[in-house]
C-alpha cells in the first residue's frame, strides 16, 4: 500500500513538532532544575554567612547585627517560595518542585524559630545559652536533612527522565 504523496509532508511536520516539543520540555525542565540549584546554593551560602555572623556576635557579645541578616534571609526565602510556587511544571517536575517548596517552608520556620533567639541574647550570655540555641537548631534540622536527601534523589531522577546530565550530583542523593 502506497502512501499518498500529500501525507508525507504531514508526517514529517508531525515528527518535527514532536521533536520540537521534546526540546522545549527538556529546556524548561533544565531551567526548573537550575533554578532549584541556584536557590539551594544561595541558601547554603546565606546559612554559612549567618553562622559566621553568630560567631562574630558571640565573640563581641553584640547580637544586634543578627536581626537585619535574619530578616534578609527570610525575605530571600519568601521570594524563592513565591518564585517556585508560580513556576509552571515541565517534564514531570511536580514532585521536585513540591519538595523544594517543602524545604523552603522548613528553612523559613527554622530561621524564624531557631535563629531569632540569638538576637535576644544579652551581652552577658554565656556558652550555655548559646549552646542551648545550637542544640535546638540541630534537633530541628533533622527534618531538613531528610528533605534535602529526598530533593537530591528527585533531582537525579528528574535529570534522568528529562535527558540532561547533572554536572554535580547532589551530595545527599542516594541511588
Amino acid at each position: 500500500m502506497d502512501m499518498p504523496a500529500s501525507l508525507f509532508p504531514l508526517i514529517i511536520l508531525l515528527f518535527c513538532l514532536q521533536i520540537s516539543c521534546n526540546v522545549v520540555t527538556r529546556k524548561e525542565a533544565l531551567d526548573i532544575h537550575n533554578t532549584i540549584v541556584a536557590i539551594n546554593d544561595s541558601l547554603y551560602l546565606r546559612s554559612r554567612e549567618y553562622g559566621a555572623l553568630v560567631s562574630a556576635a558571640f565573640r563581641s557579645k553584640n547580637y544586634g547585627p543578627l536581626k537585619p541578616a535574619r530578616i534578609s534571609f527570610e525575605r530571600f526565602i519568601d521570594s524563592s517560595r513565591q518564585s517556585m510556587g508560580s513556576m509552571h511544571d515541565a517534564g514531570g517536575s511536580e514532585k521536585l518542585r513540591t519538595c523544594e517548596l517543602q524545604l523552603l517552608a522548613l528553612e523559613r520556620q527554622l530561621i524564624e524559630t531557631d535563629f531569632s533567639p540569638f538576637e535576644r541574647l544579652p551581652d552577658t550570655a554565656d556558652n550555655e545559652a548559646v549552646a542551648a540555641i545550637y542544640d535546638s537548631i540541630k534537633k530541628d534540622a533533622k527534618n531538613e536533612t531528610e528533605l534535602m536527601r529526598q530533593l537530591g534523589n528527585l533531582q537525579v531522577q528528574f535529570a534522568r527522565e528529562n535527558g540532561f546530565t547533572l554536572h554535580r550530583i547532589p551530595s545527599l542523593a542516594r541511588n
